[in-house]
């Protein structure tokens, strides 16, 4: 039996892929369903599943944690999309599959006779391998990266990064070698996005930081303390997933 969890927001449309995977496919278990991304990483990690079902919607919640998290897992993504959300998948179509919303029995037939072929053909494994080495080589690396500030383009190195501050539209940078942050035009999530992963965290929904840049840390994970000597408070949703991903580094 394949092991397989279905991931959407919608609790609803969770039971009704489950209904159908159920009734035509012998060989795919449903082990379970999250409807949020901690639920998700609570799931993966005690399922281990070799299949996911993805729906696109969740890809906007944390940046897709819960994939950073289950980075020791080998398993593949089958996305699920709402046909007017489908031209944000461009990107991701050459690496994953996709079927759109409501789910046809004949897409669903020919995503998951696809993935059962790289499974027999140890495709499935080494695409993973190939995948752990990218995200090893990103997490590790810093970027030159071009941020707009006013009417020019400036080249800042992610290294001296702090943390970022959302500013209405913009964001603030507090950076180790200027003594005033930054005014970058452009918004909290879409700059976060454009940063090394692995070496940034979202402490609130206005607030990220550099993890190695923390002098101190609240012990219930309530604060931190910056190098810069800025003490910023963490939402409480946050708190246990903070000390986690700073303690085990």
């Amino acid at each position: 039996m394949i092991k397989a969890v279905i991931i959407d927001n919608d609790i609803s449309d969770c039971h009704l892929l489950k209904k159908l995977i159920t009734q035509h496919f012998k060989t795919i278990d449903i082990v379970g369903v999250a409807t949020g991304v901690k639920s998700a990483i609570k799931l993966i990690a005690n399922e281990k599943p070799e299949l996911i079902f993805l729906d696109i919607e969740m890809l906007t919640e944390n940046e897709l944690s819960f994939f950073d998290k289950s980075k020791n897992s080998v398993f593949e993504i089958i996305i699920i999309a709402n046909t007017d959300k489908c031209s944000f998948l461009t990107h991701y179509i050459s690496a994953l599959h996709y079927l759109k919303k409501p789910v046809e029995l004949a897409d669903l037939q020919e995503a998951i006779c696809r993935f059962i072929t790289k499974i027999e053909s140890g495709q499935l494994k080494e695409d993973y391998i190939q995948l752990q080495k990218d995200y090893n080589c990103e997490t590790n690396k810093n970027i030159q990266l071009p941020i707009k500030t006013g009417t020019e383009y400036t080249f800042i190195d992610s290294e001296n990064i702090i943390y970022g501050e959302a500013d209405l539209k913009d964001t603030l940078l507090y950076m180790r070698n200027l003594k005033k942050p930054l005014l970058v035009n452009e918004g909290f999530g879409s700059l976060l996005a454009r940063l090394p992963n692995g070496q940034f965290f979202q402490i609130h929904k206005s607030l990220f930081i550099r993890s190695k840049y923390i002098l101190k840390l609240g012990d219930k994970g309530e604060y931190v303390i910056m190098i810069n000597d800025k003490t910023l408070n963490v939402a409480d949703r946050l708190r246990s997933e903070l000390l986690q991903h700073h303690l085990k580094k």
